[in-house]
């Protein structure tokens, strides 16, 4: 009878109540009407999440990236993104859900439901991004619900507590959560597509089928990292239906007479995703090209140099009417700008070397610069927990994603954060949970002290998680650069910088990681400072405030800045933008810079 009722329990998917495991394994929750457990963590979770979202929010400017994505949010839920042919990187879901507060404030203030505008009245950018911030705080907490439910169900409760409290340490997800860009949803996305395909495969049931199929085309509707999430359920569909059956022995009548509804899950799964993918892009009907783009397209396929790829691709879409409306127009318009994006790679830079195509080793040799010690710990002591507490069979749910998405984005060609390493990072994160699942005392101490000096550490950065690194390095920013170490986000705290230290006449000027002509500039500094862009010439006295990126020179040709690699900077503001004083540089002479960018030895 016990038997019956574990089994039945496991069918049902219940939280409180699992089937016993061998002894020495980790022993399940006994069955309860109320998770305590549960309900505490996102409690706790939420109190850490919204104080620390609204503090970095007050404390930070707006990053790079948000007015393109808050403007593609807007049209997202005023349905003109064909209409005003934007370009998107990325589905417009996570843009429109993280769009949300804006758009209520719009509303609430009388403005257009699609104006954008961030700087045309004072307090506006403040106040949205407050809003922001709060609203993604709440936005991430399935993230954190998720991880600890997955982790109990495969580990026990300790283990669950040690991998959402890692995530709620780590600096690269702590940075990212109150800001509008979708690397946290597109995580959230692909971590329930996994867990419902999971838990479809281990007790199939028609709801379980449906809220699968449901949750994949959500997650690719979030962001474009999920494009792995299709193969992935293949492979977990492999290792049960295929590779399970061969370990135990199966008869084949019995697997060759399932063949037929498992192809039938499989095809309904698709259905689904596409129905469901249509409907989240609220049923929008427009063309996945424009006209001016695809002329633009076609000039460039007949064009001498062109590729046979380039000519086959405009010649397929051109084929297929991409110009005239399709159902999903928005997502597909989307998908095509991004595998475009993948397959050209991004300008990158690591270790002073710039490529288009990066690296494969980027993320690796990123993490050792974003991740905290601490946290690295913790994954160590996951790896070395296998020696006593051999794998069981609920981890391939995790494992299999973890190596799937490592190497997707191992192989990616653009490499211009650690934050696109999120997804694998996630599942690496809860696999290392392992530790605490079968031993506790000594393990545990371990785990927890680590994870509570990485804490302290990330703390001392606060409100700069994003420009994070984990131990003192001399310009580490000469070695990792974009988003791993400024986002343009730190206006705010130039001008308080400023307004604390009187320039007594002396020019300060000013070269920060984005669109220097951008009204935010003016908005947050007025005429505090002179605005440089890269067509002007590199000032030769007063005061310079650059952005660690185009010291690097990542994204300037002329590299006009990399006299400043030799020299100190005077401080650091937020812990990323550097203040030069020329004029001590200069030994009181004009600051001279050559061509080439090498200050002169004249001085």
């Amino acid at each position: 009878m016990a038997t019956a009722t574990a089994s039945a329990s496991l069918v049902r998917g219940d939280v409180c109540r699992t089937a016993p495991k061998p002894a020495g394994r980790v022993q399940p929750p006994p069955a309860c009407r109320f998770d305590r457990q549960f309900w505490l963590l996102l409690f706790l979770t939420t109190a850490v999440l919204v104080p620390r979202s609204f503090l970095i929010a007050r404390a930070h400017s707006e990053s790079c990236d948000d007015d393109y994505h808050l403007a593609r949010g807007l049209a997202f839920w005023t349905r003109t993104i064909g209409a005003r042919d934007l370009d998107l990187n990325d589905p417009p879901l996570a843009e429109g859900l993280i769009a949300l507060p804006m758009l209520a404030t719009n509303l609430l203030t009388g403005r257009a439901a699609d104006d954008c505008q961030l700087y045309d009245q004072p307090g506006r950018a403040e106040l949205v991004a407050r809003g922001v911030a709060l609203g993604n705080a709440a936005l991430a907490l399935p993230l954190f619900a998720l991880v600890f439910l997955w982790c109990r169900h495969v580990y026990g409760a300790r283990s669950a507590w040690l991998a959402s409290t890692v995530l709620l340490v780590d600096p690269t997800i702590t940075a990212l959560i109150p800001i509008p860009v979708l690397d946290i949803l597109g995580v959230e996305g692909i971590l329930l597509g996994c867990w419902l395909a999971w838990r479809y495969f281990e007790a199939p049931t028609t709801p379980r089928l449906v809220a699968c199929g449901l949750g994949i085309g959500l997650a690719l509707m979030l962001k474009h990292t999920a494009v792995a999430l299709p193969p992935v359920v293949l492979a977990l569909a492999a290792l049960h239906w295929v590779a399970k059956p061969w370990w135990e022995r199966q008869e084949w009548g019995t697997w060759r007479a399932a063949l037929g509804g498992r192809v039938r899950a499989l095809a309904t799964l698709g259905v689904l995703a596409v129905a469901s993918i249509w409907a989240l892009s609220l049923f929008d009907v427009s063309p996945p090209i424009s006209r001016v783009h695809s002329l633009h397209a076609e000039s460039q396929a007949h064009a001498a140099q062109a590729t046979p790829a380039r000519s086959l691709r405009v010649a397929t879409e051109k084929a297929l009417r991409l110009t005239e409306p399709w159902p999903a127009g928005s997502y597909l318009r989307a998908f095509r700008s991004g595998l475009g994006h993948g397959i050209g790679g991004h300008a990158c830079y690591l270790f002073g070397e710039r490529r288009v195509e990066g690296w494969r080793y980027y993320f690796p040799a990123v993490a050792t610069y974003k991740v905290p010690l601490g946290i690295g710990a913790v994954l160590l002591l996951g790896l070395v927990s296998v020696a006593w507490d051999r794998p069981r069979w609920a981890e391939w749910g995790l494992f299999i994603p973890c190596v799937a998405w490592g190497a997707f984005m191992i192989n990616s060609k653009v490499n211009i954060g650690f934050r696109h390493f999120l997804p694998a990072y996630v599942f690496l994160i809860m696999l290392s949970s392992r530790c605490l699942a079968s031993r506790a005392n000594l393990w545990s101490i371990a785990a927890w002290t680590a994870l509570a000096m990485a804490g302290l550490h990330v703390a001392s950065y606060h409100p700069d998680y994003l420009c994070y690194i984990n131990f003192p390095r001399h310009k580490p920013y000469l070695a990792i650069s974009d988003s791993n170490v400024d986002w343009g986000q730190s206006l705010k705290q130039v001008r308080e910088w400023i307004d604390a230290r009187p320039a007594h006449g002396r020019p300060v000027s000013l070269y920060y990681f984005g669109k220097t002509t951008q009204p935010n500039v003016e908005y947050y500094l007025g005429d505090r400072v002179r605005k440089l862009t890269d067509r002007d010439p590199p000032p030769t006295d007063g005061l310079l405030i650059i952005s660690p990126v185009q010291e690097a020179g990542v994204y300037d040709a002329r590299d006009a800045y990399a006299a400043l690699r030799s020299e100190e900077p005077i401080a650091m503001i937020g812990h990323s933008m550097l203040v030069y004083d020329l004029d001590a540089l200069g030994r009181g002479k004009p600051f001279e810079w050559t061509p080439g960018g090498r200050a002169s030895d004249a001085r």
